[in-house]
Parts: structure tokens; C-alpha cells; sequence
């Protein structure tokens, strides 16, 4: 019996050495999908209670206690993705997209829309014209206090309102008309 245990332990001891030996060569790539650092992996504690053991030695599970092993609602194992993914300032961006008509109101949504939300908290809205552009710019902070009542504080850490941009007048040897609307004669 002895001698069918050590027939089993010596590949076993050869495979380990060779997994050591890629690993010191740089051959074993280690699979990260968050590309989290080994301080932020730490960070995240794993969702539930110890398990519990009632004597060393005895690994039989929770038992009637809670533990890391029970299932887990839907809900709290999708905040925990969203966490681990950082999702949260995403999905609060397209929330605000969904409601923005709720949020401004319809008016100011018919002639105002959302062109672009940037990674620093930047908010871009722009105007269908500029005198909605100037009411937007002396309403910024009503629409600041709203958002951030409606959607959660310091996702939008600023809003860029931006008006419809005029055409860029074209000089050049090969450009018909040089002269443009506005000015008379040739």
C-alpha cells in the first residue's frame, strides 16, 4: 500500500517543480480581468459571514449560521459587480441620460440635450441655440443641485454648456465667395 502512495507523490513533485520553474522564468501569466493591484484585491472583502467551524479540523460548513457558502440575493451579488468593475459612475450617467426630461424638464429638454459625459465628472449640454445656451448657463446651479439630487452627489463634478457652433469661415485661393453673408459688396 505504501509503495502505491509514493508512486503517485513523485510525478505530483516533478509537476510542482516544473510550475516553479515557469513561474521564476516569467512563462505563467497570472489572469487579472479588473487589473487590480494586490492592495486593491485586498480591499474588497468577500460578501458574508466567516464560516463557521465549530473545532479545528471539522470543515462542515455554516450549519444554521449565516456564512460566505449561503446563496446571495441577485441584487447584492450585482452591486458587488458593478463595485468590482467600477460600473457605479456609469450607470448613474445613463440614468441621468434616461430621465433627463424629468430631471430639466420638458422644455428645456427639447432644446437641450446631453452630448457627452467624460471620466473626470465632466458633463457636456448643449443648446440648439445660443439664447438657450445663455438660459442654461444662468440656471447651471439649479441644474447642479438637481442632478445631484436626483442621480447622487459628485458624479457630475462639472457642466460644460455649449452652444451650436457657426460654420468656419474658409479663406483660400480655390474657395468660391470669398466675402460671406454678412458683409456687403464683394
Amino acid at each position: 500500500m505504501s509503495d502505491k502512495k509514493d508512486t503517485y507523490v513523485l510525478p505530483l513533485l516533478a509537476l510542482e517543480r516544473m510550475r516553479q520553474m515557469a513561474r521564476s522564468h516569467g512563462w505563467v501569466k497570472k489572469y487579472n480581468p479588473l487589473n487590480l493591484t494586490k492592495t486593491e484585491k485586498t480591499e474588497l472583502p468577500p460578501i458574508g459571514d466567516e464560516v463557521y467551524v465549530p473545532s479545528p479540523g471539522q470543515e462542515v460548513g455554516s450549519g444554521a449560521r449565516p456564512s460566505r457558502r449561503d446563496p446571495k440575493l441577485f441584487a447584492v451579488l450585482m452591486h458587488r459587480v458593478m463595485q468590482d468593475f467600477r460600473l457605479d459612475g456609469r450607470m448613474s450617467v445613463a440614468d441621468l441620460h434616461n430621465r433627463w426630461e424629468k430631471i430639466v424638464g420638458s422644455r428645456v429638454a427639447a432644446n437641450c440635450t446631453i452630448e457627452k459625459f467624460d471620466e473626470k465628472g465632466v458633463l457636456t449640454v448643449a443648446a440648439q441655440s445660443s439664447s438657450w445656451a445663455a438660459q442654461l448657463q444662468m440656471l447651471s446651479g439649479e441644474l447642479e443641485k438637481r442632478i445631484a439630487q436626483e442621480i447622487g452627489e459628485g458624479t457630475v463634478k462639472e457642466i460644460r454648456i455649449v452652444g451650436p457652433s457657426s460654420a468656419k469661415r474658409r479663406y483660400g485661393r480655390y474657395v468660391a465667395g470669398r466675402k460671406g453673408f454678412r458683409s456687403p459688396g464683394k
